[in-house]
């Protein structure tokens, strides 16, 4: 089984481990400001080292193994990791990561302002329209349709809405 988390620091045998660098990654590298660290079983598998930019914010983070993939949440971005291979393919939010609600046949995640759905292959599939300029929540999927809220006026009034499963519109 792999699993994933977030860590500050690492120490042994990580440190060890030469890590896929994401983010704005400074020259010589310098000191990442939060790691993933990926295991099989009670063994290391990877190490990433992310960066921030100070262009983006980050008002949350998130890590799950999804359909073979480290998915991370971090800045403005997702980041899709094959683990054995090292390969990277991002997704831009266009604003700050909210939330990763993930299922057998789809990944939504949340922004800012919108909600991306994810093939189990990695590929977007659809971007929804705004649905919040201040977090996006997923409370239920069922029938095809995706109901959550959108905060609208922050701090705290939040609106629903419901968008289709398979086209990302609103109904």
């Amino acid at each position: 089984m792999i699993r994933a988390a977030f860590f500050a620091t690492l120490g042994p045998p990580w440190m060890r481990i030469e890590p896929v660098r994401l983010g704005r990654v400074p020259t010589g590298h310098g000191t990442p400001d939060r790691f993933v660290a990926v295991q099989a079983g009670d063994s290391p598998l990877l190490r990433v080292d992310l960066y921030r930019s100070s262009e983006e914010c980050f008002a949350f983070e998130e890590v799950c193994v999804w359909s073979g993939f480290v998915v991370i949440g971090w800045g403005h971005c997702i980041y899709l990791v094959e683990p054995r291979t090292r390969a990277v393919s991002a997704l831009h939010l266009g604003s700050y990561f909210g939330h990763l609600y993930p299922a057998e046949q789809f990944l939504l995640v949340a922004s800012a302002e919108r909600l991306f759905r994810v093939e189990p292959d990695g590929a977007l599939l659809w971007r929804s329209d705004e649905v919040g300029i201040d977090g996006v929540l997923v409370d239920q999927v069922a029938d095809g349709v995706i109901r959550g809220k959108g905060e609208w006026d922050p701090p705290s009034t939040w609106r629903p809405f419901q968008v289709s499963l398979s086209t990302g519109q609103l109904v």
